[in-house]
């Protein structure tokens, strides 16, 4: 059986889910968004068009938007909620599909731009730019192993982030705000379309500034945007089953019916997230070593994630990278070409723009149990991961009040 054929099978039994087939996405979610906000969104198919407007007749025209991004805040969450608290309360839950991968780069970007993967090349949270050579973190925005500042080295966010947000478009007034030690960063002021950006502490700080701007703007249209990665934080730490969870949620859900009681007439919040996460045992941590039989293979160590690793292969040796690493890792991996991949329409509906093809290398592994494939030199240990396809990874909530 072919790789793609494995998958497809997979799909079939629900073992893993098909991020752009099924529910709609959070980034058709995106596209409504812009679209009540002055922008002509046009979608490539018929099926988009039906996600488009389903997402639009589901949020609704106002005059205020209020858009919250819970970082992690999987829809397997929601159960854990205070059963008598605000979230458990309300009528309009539904369940979208993230993008793939499943990483925080790669659906904020999706977010911002409304534009598939395969249409902005934000390809997790390794990448590797092959007319650089250079291997990069997307989001701190540094060399992957160096830790020098891309800024220092000469790059500006439009080099790595090839899609311009549509914050900067919208005919509404903006304000977004995010936490302190990431709003001024590189990659957060180009999320934010270069927007006025309040930073925050604490989530209720960032809370209390955006009551504040929602009175003042009261008489205009306005569109709000608040990034919280708390929770996400805490469970890549701890684990989606640690007992802190659900004091979050807690807090969160008080956060959110404070909006609720100061909302103005003509208002909406819309709640969502960028992915889940999944517990992984140490255990199982599957370890591709810098002196092994693939590593000489590959032009840089993988990129990607830990969930779905991405390979660049040096030229000539795809055949015996894709022998060896199912020989090694097949039993808990799909490795799938770059051709597959587009095939499958995985990253979205379109063909490759320039900066995905070049950096979805030639092999992208997709992990089939609860595991993760760390390189040797440069492991590190966490409780709970993202990145693949499991349920977990990618079904994410969409509240609206």
């Amino acid at each position: 059986m072919s790789a793609k054929q494995k998958l497809l099978q997979a799909f079939d039994s629900k073992q893993l889910i098909n991020p752009t087939e099924g529910i709609c996405n959070n980034i058709h979610l995106s596209q409504a968004l812009a679209s009540f906000n002055g922008l002509n969104v046009e979608v490539s198919n018929q099926r988009q068009s039906q996600c488009l407007e389903k997402m639009k007749k589901s949020i609704g025209k106002s005059q205020h938007y209020i858009f919250l991004l819970i970082d992690g805040l999987g829809y397997s969450l929601l159960k854990q909620f205070p059963k008598d608290g605000f979230v458990s309360s309300l009528d309009q839950v539904q369940k979208l599909n993230t993008v793939f991968p499943t990483s925080t780069a790669t659906a904020l970007t999706s977010l911002y731009t409304g534009k598939w993967p395969c249409d902005h090349g934000a390809l997790e949270w390794w990448l590797y730019l092959p007319d650089k050579k250079r291997s990069i973190i997307t989001l701190p925005f540094v060399d992957r192993f160096s830790r020098e500042k891309l800024v220092d080295l000469g790059f500006v966010a439009q080099d790595i982030f090839v899609a311009p947000s549509m914050f900067s478009h919208f005919n509404s007034e903006v304000r977004i705000y995010s936490h302190g030690a990431i709003a001024k960063s590189t990659y957060s002021r180009y999320g934010a379309g270069y927007q006025k950006t309040y930073g925050y502490e604490q989530l209720g700080e960032g809370i209390d500034a955006l009551i504040h701007d929602l009175h003042e703007l009261e008489e205009r249209n306005s569109f709000q945007y608040l990034y919280y990665h708390g929770l996400d934080s805490f469970i890549h730490k701890n684990g989606v089953t640690a007992s802190g969870v659900n004091e979050i949620l807690k807090q969160i859900d008080q956060q959110i019916y404070r909006i609720k009681q100061n909302l103005p007439a003509s208002s909406k919040v819309i709640i969502t997230a960028d992915h889940g996460l999944l517990d992984i045992d140490s255990r199982n941590t599957l370890i591709l070593t810098s002196d092994g039989p693939l590593d000489k293979l590959l032009i840089v160590p993988p990129t990607g994630s830990v969930r779905v690793p991405i390979f660049h292969v040096k030229v000539g040796k795809r055949e015996e990278f894709q022998k060896i690493f199912n020989e090694l890792y097949g039993e808990h991996f799909i490795l799938l070409s770059k051709e597959e991949i587009l095939s499958l329409k995985l990253l979205g509906p379109g063909s490759f723009c320039h900066a995905t093809s070049e950096r979805i290398g030639d092999f992208v592994g997709i992990a089939t149990t609860d595991c993760i494939l760390q390189y040797s030199k440069h492991s590190f240990k966490l409780a709970a991961h993202h990145g693949g396809l499991t349920a977990n990874e990618v079904e994410v909530p969409l509240l609206i009040i």
